[in-house]
């Protein structure tokens, strides 16, 4: 009788781990909540949620969503925390990466709207509904209302290929500006093309800070020696 139930729970914690792989970890589940963290500001989003968006990448701090139009990105939140994880420590520490990563967006809404291709946030649960359709990684389509869930709406950038780095510095010169600096060091991960203009794609890592540099890191001029 041992036997059995371990090996059921065996089978099962495997379907999970392959299933988590599959998925990126992405399931509807985790994103629901009722609590506000931030503001609610932007276009109307209804009209570009009113079609398919398909999970395409992650990064460190989200899923990315790509509308069929290929036109804009949606993101949702890789630290809100699992429902199902009771540990109070875990959902604190949890909750602090997210409200780290929304404060992020939050400033680069405010103050740098244009340089980041923000045109939407949600970060508190609305009245109004915001139904769309979420396609993940096996194909599965996940018809959902959005009014519940934390995500933030982007202009679709392009990779970098070419630019010089005058362009480069001009960015870092507008952001320094604003008093922003960003604790993510991988800057040319972060650099895209939205209608000609040099963007940064993530600003989850943005914070404040008067003394925010606009030097080009050297990280950064090392990668084109």
């Amino acid at each position: 009788m041992l036997k059995a139930i371990t090996r059921t729970l065996l089978f099962f914690a495997l379907a999970y781990y392959f299933s988590d792989l599959a998925t990126w970890g992405f399931t509807i589940a985790r994103l629901r909540t009722t609590q506000s963290l931030g503001a609610v500001s932007g276009i109307d989003p209804h009209p570009i949620l009113n079609q398919k968006f398909y999970l395409k990448d992650q990064g460190g701090q989200s899923y990315v969503f790509i509308s069929a139009d290929e036109k804009y990105v949606l993101k949702f939140f890789k630290d809100m925390p699992r429902p199902w994880i009771p540990f109070k420590n875990y959902q604190q520490k949890k909750l602090g990466k997210l409200i780290r990563t929304l404060k992020g967006y939050q400033l680069a809404f405010d103050k740098l709207k244009e340089e980041t291709g923000l045109l939407y946030l949600h970060l508190s649960p609305t009245e109004t509904a915001l139904p769309t359709t979420l396609v993940d990684r096996i194909s599965i389509e996940h018809p959902i209302d959005l009014s519940s869930v934390y995500f933030v709406l982007q202009k679709r950038a392009s990779p970098i290929s070419t630019f010089n780095l005058d362009q480069v510095s001009t960015l870092l010169q507008k952001r320094a500006a604003c008093h922003i600096a960003d604790h993510d060091p991988r800057l040319y991960d972060n650099l895209g093309w939205i209608d000609g203009q040099l963007v940064f794609i993530d600003p989850g890592r943005f914070v404040e800070d008067v003394d925010a540099s606009s030097e080009l890191p050297q990280k950064f001029l090392d990668h084109f020696q």
